[in-house]
């Protein structure tokens, strides 16, 4: 088992941040979950809400500032595609991970197959799967054979197929 902080270690350090980043670090985390959004401007900012005003004093700026953290350390987990083909284009080496909500009315395997093509497209190293009936051994074989990771956050079965990356 892995142990992500959620939005870094945000009960003891404000979220999104990077005190709350390297202090999960210090917690041992495994790893962090953060918030970006794309700006009207086409910046990546670190925000989960979409004003300052909840985390903030409420003036809506956001300081961009440099990460010295290792691309190798940094996965990023969005909705946004675009977002997601932006940031291959600017930091190649750093994981990106789709993340969909899997509908359950829909085939897997064809589901599978229409969002490796979206992968493909924005270059984005796997999925990040929500709940959904869609998430399934023939769902996840489908990213398993084009070498894509794919993590989930509910699977349907008590025990992982064998041979199959990413976290279930």
């Amino acid at each position: 088992m892995r142990v992500i902080a959620h939005r870094g270690a945000s009960a003891d350090a404000p979220e999104n941040t990077i005190a709350s980043f390297r202090l999960a670090g210090r917690q041992c985390a495994d790893g962090i979950e953060g918030d970006f959004r794309l700006t009207a401007d086409h910046r990546i900012v670190c925000l989960h809400d979409p004003s300052t005003r909840r985390t903030g004093d409420g003036t809506y700026s956001v300081e961009r500032k440099r990460c010295r953290l290792d691309p190798r350390q940094i996965v990023v987990i969005a909705f946004n595609a675009r977002l997601i083909r932006r940031l291959k284009k600017v930091l190649p080496e750093v994981k990106t991970l789709w993340l969909r909500k899997t509908p359950s009315s829909q085939n897997p395997v064809r589901l599978a197959e229409k969002w490796l093509r979206t992968l493909k497209a924005i270059r984005a190293d796997g999925m990040d799967a929500a709940e959904g009936q869609a998430v399934c051994e023939p769902f996840m074989e489908v990213f398993h054979r084009a070498s894509k990771e794919v993590h989930v956050w509910e699977w349907r079965r008590r025990r992982r197929p064998s041979g199959l990356r990413g976290s279930a």
